[in-house]
């Protein structure tokens, strides 16, 4: 008889989801970026991030004795996306992903909640840092650019997640990994310059904020490249080797090496 774990992972393949890993429900070493991130004012005017720091940083209170987070990928390219000649970044081009992908997440938050176990699912609007979550998950890496960068799909991936009561296994970290050190693509690419320092996005110089999040005009030397109908921004993922396996050989070969896992 399979076990919880394995009851839990192939219930997330059928929901759809492209990956999937286990983490522990507690605070990491990484997200303590978030503290420099917004002292340096780089959440611009969503005073939500600092307000809701404490919760960011310890996913033990996303539920009652918490003790595992399940990270999930589901990814949204497509040919269709990859044609299309508009502002509109990809994400955004299909069904509302946290619509979509809530409803399979609360799949498997409803499963748990069967088998006796709390269980809350969290897509983007809960107080969670779900890249670096992914990454302890064994999902993929971050990449410069802060997005998750997965060995089968590179960057075109939402994330979400169920943390839980349950003692799950965890999933080692991925090895490895694109060398972001010796790229600077998205970095050079980013036309307002938002990806400075490397690791970090200024949210007050980048598009995706101000066609997205924010509630008042970007500053006009941002709004100089900000085109007619534009919702988001693509370019620090259309330059990223790791979403061109083609131009990368080693890439290539430690996708093909890592695929399995998935």
């Amino acid at each position: 008889m399979p076990g919880l774990m394995e009851e839990l992972l192939a219930l997330a393949s059928q929901a759809g989801f492209d990956a999937a890993g286990v983490c522990r429900a507690t605070p990491f070493p990484e997200m303590k970026h978030l503290s420099e991130w917004c002292a340096a004012g780089m959440h611009a005017e969503m005073g939500y991030m600092p307000r809701r720091a404490a919760e960011r940083t310890d996913p033990s209170r996303l539920v009652p004795r918490a003790r595992s987070i399940l990270m999930l990928a589901l990814s949204y390219w497509s040919e269709t996306s990859a044609t299309q000649q508009t502002e509109v970044a990809r994400f955004a081009r299909g069904d509302d992903y946290h619509v979509t992908m809530r409803s399979r997440l609360d799949r498997v938050a409803s499963f748990l909640a069967d088998r006796g176990h709390s269980a809350r699912a969290f897509v983007d609007t809960s107080p969670v840092m779900e890249k670096v979550l992914a990454a302890q998950a064994g999902l993929g890496w971050r990449g410069w650019n802060t997005l998750l960068i997965t060995p089968t799909h590179g960057s075109w991936v939402v994330l979400g997640g169920v943390a839980t009561d349950a003692d799950l296994e965890e999933s080692p970290p991925l090895p490895g990994g694109p060398d972001c050190s010796a790229c600077r693509r998205c970095i050079d690419a980013c036309p307002t310059h938002a990806l400075s320092p490397p690791g970090f996005l200024d949210a007050r110089r980048c598009i995706a904020y101000w066609t997205i999040e924010a509630r008042n005009d970007p500053p006009p030397d941002v709004k100089a490249h900000i085109k007619p109908g534009a919702y988001g921004c693509d370019i620090c993922q259309l330059v990223c080797p790791a979403n061109h396996e083609q131009s990368n050989e080693s890439w290539i070969a430690q996708r093909q090496a890592l695929v399995s896992r998935w």
